[in-house]
C-alpha cells in the first residue's frame, strides 16, 4: 500500500536526519580536545589526533543510525565503535592541514567567509575518497557478520574499481563549503581575539 503524500514526506524528513543527535551531542566535547590542542600546538594534525579519541566512535554510530540501526544499538558497539579509526585519521589529518592551510593563504587576499567557503570546496574535493572508505569501514558489521576490511589501501582500490569513488561527492560539495564558511566567520575573528588577550 502506498503511503500518502504527507506521510511519505515525513519519513523522508526523518531519514535525512538519522544520526544528528549523536553528532550534536559529541560535537562541543570534540571541538574542545580539538581547538585546545590546535591552540597550543599551533597544528591541526595534533587537533586531529586528540579530537579522534571522541570524534570516530561518534562518527561510527551516526553512519550506523543512518543506515537503520537503533541509537541504542548504535552506541553499544564497544570496541567496534573504532572501526575505521586509522582510515579516519586518514581522512582527518589531510582535511584539516589543506582546510586550514588554504583557509590562512586564501584569507590574505579574501575576507574570511569567502576564504572559508573555498577552503570548504577544496577539502571536499581532496577528501572524499578517503571519507568514502571510512564511511565503508564503519558501517560493515551492518551487512556482514565478518569484521570490517583492515586494508585500508585494499578498500581505496576497491571503491576504485568499481567506480564509486566518487559517489556521494555532489552531496559533500553543497555540505562541506557552506559549513567551512561558517567555521571560519566564526573562528578566525575568535582565534585573534584570543590570541590578542595572550600576547607572546
Amino acid at each position: 500500500m502506498r503511503l500518502p503524500a504527507r506521510h511519505r514526506r515525513d519519513a523522508r524528513r526523518e531519514t535525512h536526519f538519522r544520526g544528528l543527535g549523536i553528532a550534536v551531542a559529541a560535537a562541543p566535547l570534540y571541538a574542545l580536545l580539538f581547538h585546545t590542542a590546535y591552540v597550543l600546538s599551533g597544528t591541526s594534525t595534533l587537533g586531529s589526533l586528540v579530537a579522534s579519541c571522541v570524534g570516530v566512535p561518534a562518527e561510527c554510530a551516526k553512519h550506523r543510525v543512518q543506515l537503520g540501526a537503533s541509537v541504542r544499538d548504535a552506541i553499544r558497539g564497544g570496541r567496534s565503535l573504532y572501526d575505521g579509526y586509522i582510515a579516519t585519521l586518514a581522512r582527518n589529518v589531510p582535511y584539516n592541514a589543506v582546510n586550514f592551510t588554504a583557509f590562512f593563504a586564501l584569507n590574505s587576499i579574501l575576507p574570511a567567509p569567502l576564504a572559508g567557503l573555498l577552503a570548504g570546496l577544496l577539502t571536499a574535493l581532496a577528501t572524499h575518497p578517503l571519507d568514502l572508505v571510512t564511511a565503508r569501514v564503519q558501517t560493515a558489521r551492518l551487512s556482514s557478520a565478518q569484521p570490517p576490511p583492515t586494508n585500508m589501501l585494499r578498500t581505496l582500490d576497491d571503491a576504485r574499481t568499481t567506480n564509486i569513488l566518487f559517489r556521494g561527492l555532489t552531496y559533500r560539495l553543497f555540505a562541506f563549503p557552506p559549513a567551512s564558511a561558517l567555521f571560519f566567520a566564526i573562528f578566525h575573528p575568535t582565534r585573534t581575539a584570543v590570541l590578542g588577550a595572550f600576547p607572546q
